[in-house]
């Protein structure tokens, strides 16, 4: 034989290893997910038997629940009141603008009708 056929089947030889190599290691990298997989699935099948087996019972009281709920409403009301007092405010403060850049009020006037609104 000539050193390039030797060569030759030293390179295919070492493919051959590479490829058997990364399918080797692919085949047990396979293997690895699929049994850990089963194992999340027997303990989440556990795990859902002993919720079934046991009832559960809520922490808050009803009562605790309603409190809240009516601090929430409570606390939305106020919300939406000052909001609408804000609102109105600055309408009023935006018909004053108007009036005053419309040059009907002095700047004397306009002064006198912003410390009314405060």
């Amino acid at each position: 034989m000539n050193d390039s056929s030797i060569f030759t089947i030293l390179i295919i030889i070492i493919i051959i290893t590479l490829i058997a190599r990364e399918f080797w290691c692919w085949y047990w990298k396979q293997n690895k997910i699929v049994s850990l997989l089963e194992s999340i699935n027997k303990k989440l099948d556990n795990y859902n038997m002993s919720l079934e087996n046991n009832s559960i019972t809520p922490k808050i009281s009803e009562e605790k629940i309603s409190n809240i709920e009516n601090k929430v409403d409570e606390a939305v009301l106020q919300q939406n009141s000052t909001k609408n007092s804000l609102c109105k405010v600055v309408s009023e403060l935006d018909k004053i603008y108007k009036l005053y850049k419309d040059e009907i009020y002095s700047e004397q006037e306009f002064i006198l009708e912003k410390k009314q609104l405060d």
